[in-house]
């Protein structure tokens, strides 16, 4: 079924992280699609090839992810959906609230800005690191490289990348994660 309303059409793309098929969920954007997201931490990115070449990445870095649909309002083309993303992270299961605001044009997802909302601990593990750990990989980033992060989520053995921030020093690269 293909969707025909902007409602549906956002929806889609939320239940289409679901799959962990990258091409089912890149389906659902415009070739010249903004992906903008609040958070400090956070990369976005412009255009359907860049976005398809982030999300493999993306879902990789969170097993299981799926987005739980909160509430949606809608006004035409232009749709908010609050939602809370599940995933696992480090074999713990996470939960991070949030909101999405979209642009919905000629059946697809033209914009989106994300914003989370990350201030809860699991299980000892900050919530802002979980969403960054996302974030990162769809800009990117090695997050292995980053202090705190490094120690969470070491790079795998032989890839040749140190741990800590480039440029940490060992007090910092040291320190335990604040909760």
């Amino acid at each position: 079924m293909t969707p025909s309303s902007p409602v549906e059409v956002c929806t889609s793309y939320l239940a289409s992280f679901a799959t962990g098929d990258p091409e089912r969920v890149v389906a659902h954007v415009t070739d010249d699609f903004v992906n903008e997201h609040t958070a400090a931490l956070g990369s976005g990115c412009t255009g359907k090839d860049e976005y398809a070449r982030r999300v493999p990445a993306f879902l990789a870095s969170l097993p299981g992810l799926h987005y739980e649909v909160e509430d949606v309002v809608a006004d035409g083309e232009r749709v908010v959906v609050a939602y809370t993303l599940r995933a696992h992270v480090g074999g713990r299961a996470v939960a991070v609230r949030g909101v999405m605001r979209f642009v919905v044009r000629e059946g697809l997802v033209a914009r989106r800005v994300v914003t989370e909302v990350v201030a809860m601990a699991v299980g000892g593990l900050s919530l802002f690191l979980v969403a960054f750990v996302g974030f990162a990989s769809l800009s990117g980033r090695d997050v292995s490289r980053v202090a705190v992060i490094g120690k969470l989520f070491p790079a795998p053995p032989g890839d040749g990348a140190e741990h800590g921030a480039e440029g940490a020093s060992d007090e910092h690269a040291s320190k335990e994660p604040e909760h």
